[in-house]
């Protein structure tokens, strides 16, 4: 497994990382690894022989109807709602919650959704995105809590939304 830290007690402006600092270290560290382990399981697990393409269970959960992008989608927003609460710097954050919604969005869309989580892999981008929020020496300050709500808010929307809407249509 890669090692996402450098395992010293000085980060990369040469600040003492020692203390609280390390834990957070230490925390980001197992995100990390998490976070990694997510991604590739939904975007790059498995690949086709002679041809070296690499997919994973995300379009294969995709081919249910409604429930298998929701609940991929409910599970590639742990990363992001990981982001907020660790104060990754907002343009991050947003490219984020662009990656996730586009794959939720263009995923309800049945074949070209399918087609497009084996592309496009939103997943493994919002790894490599939050990889570099956790090296990130410029977090958020204090202010930013109307921030987290809006994007907590947007997520859980984006979430329940299709059963919104399906329940319209229902009845």
């Amino acid at each position: 497994m890669e090692n996402y830290n450098n395992n010293s007690n000085q980060n990369t402006s040469g600040h003492n990382t020692s203390g609280k600092d390390k834990s957070r270290e230490d925390t980001l560290e197992d995100l990390l690894r998490q976070i990694d382990f997510i991604s590739k399981f939904l975007d790059t697990q498995f690949e086709v022989p002679g041809l070296g393409w690499r997919f994973g269970i995300d379009p294969i959960i995709g081919l249910i109807p409604g429930l298998g992008d929701l609940l991929s989608s409910g599970i590639g927003a742990y990363p992001i709602l990981m982001a907020v609460r660790h104060n990754f710097p907002r343009a991050i954050i947003a490219q984020m919650i662009f990656n996730w919604l586009l794959d939720l969005v263009v995923g309800q869309f049945p074949v070209v959704g399918d087609l497009f989580d084996w592309f496009y892999k939103s997943n493994r981008k919002n790894f490599d995105l939050f990889v570099k929020g956790a090296k990130s020496e410029k977090a958020q300050n204090k202010s930013s809590k109307i921030f987290i709500f809006g994007v907590s808010a947007a997520v859980i929307l984006a979430l329940v939304s299709p059963f919104i809407i399906l329940g319209a249509l229902l009845f």
